[in-house]
């Protein structure tokens, strides 16, 4: 149990650093003038959302095995 909380853990880590290089980049993109960057800076927009998504379903797994954890401590 605790190596998949540990799993869960890195796997979190890595969508919050995806995310900070996808917002950086979406910035970058949204400072230029081209269309090409505008349509760059929509597509991360995109991927920043799949991504904000991602992380808030991997934090409810982490809370919802912590209070599953919590009750089978309580039952032994």
């Amino acid at each position: 149990r605790k190596n998949l909380d540990n799993v869960e853990l890195f796997k979190l880590e890595v969508l919050k650093n995806e995310l900070a290089k996808v917002q950086a980049q979406k910035e970058e993109a949204a400072q230029a003038d081209s269309t090409e960057e505008y349509q760059k800076a929509a597509d991360l927009k995109t991927r920043e959302c799949q991504l904000i998504e991602d992380i808030d379903k991997a934090i409810w797994y982490l809370e919802y095995a912590k209070e599953c954890k919590l009750k089978w401590e309580k039952l032994k």
